[in-house]
This record gives C-alpha cells, sequence and structure tokens, in this order.
C-alpha cells in the first residue's frame, strides 16, 4: 500500500478518500478463514488494477471495513459498484450459507483538504460492533401464548386500539396535507408531534413512545410500497393506496427493543410492557440468542407473545450425498423413490377434490 496522501493532476491537487462498509445480509458471520483470505486478494486487485490506494482493509465475519483513495473523477457510486459487482460474484459461491455481501452498503465520503476534513454522506462516527467466531447464526421469531389476566386482557385490547388510532390519525394527516396544499407529510414530521400529542392526551402518553414511533414507521413502510407501485405499475392495475385499519385489521402493537417499553424476563417467564405489567408467558421453549424485537398478537380471543432474536446458531443438519423423491398419494400415503410405501394413518378422513 502507497502512503501518498495527495494526488497531482494538472486540475489542482486533491485527496479524496471512500470508507465503504460492506454486510452479509442479516449480518452473518460467514466471512472467515479461506473466504476472507479471497475477499482480501479480490480488493486488493480491484484496485490496483483501477489505480486506487487501499489505505485501510479490514475484513471481520460479519462485515467489511475498506478505506481507498480513489481520483478526483471517479464517482463514489462508481467505485461501490467496481468492488460489490466482481467481489459478489467472486466470493459468494464459496460462502457455506446464502450471503448478498453488497446488501446494506454503508458509504463514508471524506473529502480531506488544505488540512480541513468535512463529512460527505453518511459521515457520522462508524459504530463498531463486537463479532464473535465465524460460525453461522441467523434471525429466528419464537412464538409464545399469553396467559393474561382479566385486567391485563383489558389493557392490552387498550393498547392495540390506541396504536390503531394513531395509525389512522396519521393516515388521515397526510391525506388532508396533500388534499389541500400538496404537502408530503413525512416519518420525521409525525415522529416530531408525538410529545405534543402525548401531553394533550394523557390516555396516549400511558403507552410506550418507542412502540408509537414503530406504528409511524409501519405507515411510512406502507407509502414506500404505494410509491414503489405507482413507479412499476402495469396497465389496469391499481398501485393500491394506504386504507384505514379497522379493528379487524389492525392486531399487532410492536417494540423496537427489548428494555425499551417492553422487557423479556425468561427467568420469571413473564414479559413487562408498560402500561400493562408483567403478563404471565407459556413459555414451552428455550429462547435463543438476543432478543431484538417484542410484539404482541391478537389471534381471535387471544394474546401471543411474537419475541424476534438475532444471532441464533442456524445448526445445519450434516450432509448426507444422497437423494430422495417423495410422492403423496390416496391409494398409500407416501411412496419414495426407494420403492418404500407408507400405508395410510389409520382413521385418516380422505376427502375427493373435483
Amino acid at each position: 500500500m502507497s502512503e501518498r496522501r495527495f494526488r497531482r493532476t494538472p486540475g489542482g491537487v486533491s485527496s479524496l478518500g471512500l470508507h465503504l462498509v460492506w454486510c452479509p445480509k442479516h449480518r452473518r458471520r460467514i466471512l472467515g478463514g479461506r473466504v476472507a483470505a479471497r475477499c482480501g486478494e479480490l480488493l486488493e486487485r480491484i484496485a490496483d488494477e483501477r489505480g486506487w490506494q487501499i489505505v485501510a482493509k479490514e475484513v471481520m465475519p460479519d462485515h467489511v471495513h475498506l478505506f481507498v483513495r480513489v481520483g478526483p473523477t471517479d464517482a463514489p457510486a462508481a467505485v461501490v459498484r467496481a468492488f460489490k459487482g466482481r467481489h459478489r460474484a467472486s466470493v459468494a459461491p464459496r460462502v457455506p450459507v446464502p450471503a448478498q455481501p453488497g446488501e446494506g452498503v454503508v458509504v463514508a465520503v471524506v473529502f480531506r483538504r488544505l488540512g480541513r476534513l468535512c463529512f460527505g454522506v453518511d459521515g457520522a462516527p462508524l459504530h463498531r460492533a463486537s463479532v464473535g467466531r465465524g460460525d453461522g447464526v441467523m434471525r429466528r421469531a419464537y412464538v409464545f401464548r399469553l396467559r393474561p389476566t382479566a385486567r391485563q386482557h383489558i389493557a392490552l385490547a387498550a393498547c392495540v386500539e390506541s396504536h390503531r388510532e394513531l395509525y389512522n390519525a396519521a393516515l388521515q394527516e397526510r391525506r388532508d396535507a396533500w388534499a389541500h396544499c400538496k404537502t408530503r407529510i413525512k416519518y420525521g414530521d409525525q415522529s416530531a408531534q408525538l410529545t405534543q400529542v402525548r401531553e394533550a392526551r394523557p390516555d396516549v402518553a400511558v403507552w410506550s413512545f418507542s412502540s408509537q414511533q414503530t406504528t409511524l414507521r409501519r405507515l411510512n413502510k406502507a407509502f414506500a410500497g404505494f410509491f414503489r407501485r405507482v413507479k412499476t405499475a402495469k396497465p389496469g392495475v391499481k398501485p393500491g393506496y394506504p386504507r384505514f385499519k379497522g379493528r379487524a385489521r389492525f392486531d399487532s402493537v410492536e417494540w423496537p427493543k427489548d428494555g425499551d417499553g417492553a422487557r423479556w424476563l425468561p427467568e420469571a417467564k413473564r414479559v413487562y410492557l408498560q402500561g400493562i405489567g408483567g403478563v404471565k408467558v407459556d413459555l414451552h421453549r428455550q429462547v435463543v440468542g438476543r432478543v431484538k424485537t417484542i410484539q404482541i398478537k391478537r389471534q381471535g380471543r387471544r394474546w401471543v407473545l411474537v419475541l424476534s432474536c438475532d444471532d441464533v446458531p442456524a445448526n445445519p443438519l450434516p450432509a448426507t450425498g444422497c437423494q430422495a423423491g417423495i410422492d403423496v398419494g390416496i391409494a398409500s400415503f407416501v411412496t419414495t423413490s426407494d420403492g418404500e410405501h407408507v400405508d395410510n394413518p389409520a382413521g385418516a378422513v380422505l376427502r375427493r377434490i373435483g
């Protein structure tokens, strides 16, 4: 690696550096061993071919850091495409689990000129997350039934109803702003109003601020999908404008972080929810990994808890090297490619289709 800081061209003297970060999908820890070495070799080769200088490089199990100096005419998007294209095609076949190194690219553009340092795209300080071994991990959701008391059952219903009211009110505000003065309301505008709403409405302030922000993000996601469908709509197909939610169409509330308005208590087999209290959980299996989000959902007259966990070990089954075909029929329940027949279960009722 060259230590030359400044590049001299007929137009002047410049020093342009790009800080690139690649993250595999779901931050899977797959970049280790030969895969990490291969990734580093490809980055060096691509930089040498284009005359760029790699100042710093770090290949971690779940992300790649790269600081490279480029010319004044090299656009950041072109640099990202140059590294991402070949490097994804060359590394992905060697990865034991599905990976997309190009997804989630964060680009921090740093311009250094005459001793002054200013930040461009996403120039905030980079958060360095701790990483462990290079084993495969995954994200998984655990679903448990809640056993609320009579008071908690009423509080859960009130919580869902309050968030449904917030969703519909935010949707109405967006509709009216566009219909009356062609103004587009965004998530940041509505999230900033939550403090005033909670001061004016004590019944709304009972619930978690974070869960209410998640409800507004849910509406923002619906509008993002609508605008995407408008751009790619086919003739005669309606893109589908976001609709108001009735009681039968809004049945869940989510907390984006464990400990922020909701807390998972595995030792007590309970989950604490702000405004509701500790609700008993029918814990029928062990929760593995780090709890990321907590969600309650209404299913008929029942309530269930959904825990979304990160860093759950994948534990894949060992490969056998064998292939098998299975045919499900009526005369016999299952027929395998090895010629084995499995009779229908005793007492099974078969219905004719047609």
